[in-house]
């Protein structure tokens, strides 16, 4: 056990605090384990130059069903949703937490 954890939990944290903070312990470590893989870098210039390319092949992704393969951080596959797609992500196993979280940070209801 965490000696740290059992202390704040004894000086007074709620235990619905004590779960959330134990909860994006869990996330961290997950994303940690991401960064072994080079899917987890953004590649900002490809994935500029991808939107851009899509973007001049057509106008809009609305209404259309979109799946990226190999998506590393998702950033094209979030974009095309937030542009109207039915989009789906993914990559190997060991990306799918960072993949998850950047879905999470990006809410596409309003």
């Amino acid at each position: 056990f965490d000696v740290a954890e059992v202390e704040s939990s004894s000086s007074g944290e709620d235990e619905e605090a004590l779960q959330a903070r134990l909860r994006r312990r869990a996330v961290e470590e997950q994303l940690q384990r991401c960064e072994t893989e080079l899917g987890a870098c953004l590649w900002i210039d490809t994935n500029r130059a991808a939107l851009r390319v899509l973007e001049d092949w057509r106008g809009s992704y609305e209404g259309m069903r979109v799946l990226e393969l190999g998506a590393g951080a998702g950033a094209c596959g979030i974009a095309l949703a937030y542009d109207g797609a039915d989009s789906t992500v993914t990559d190997v196993e060991a990306l799918l937490p960072l993949l998850q979280r950047n879905v999470e940070l990006n809410p596409l209801s309003m």
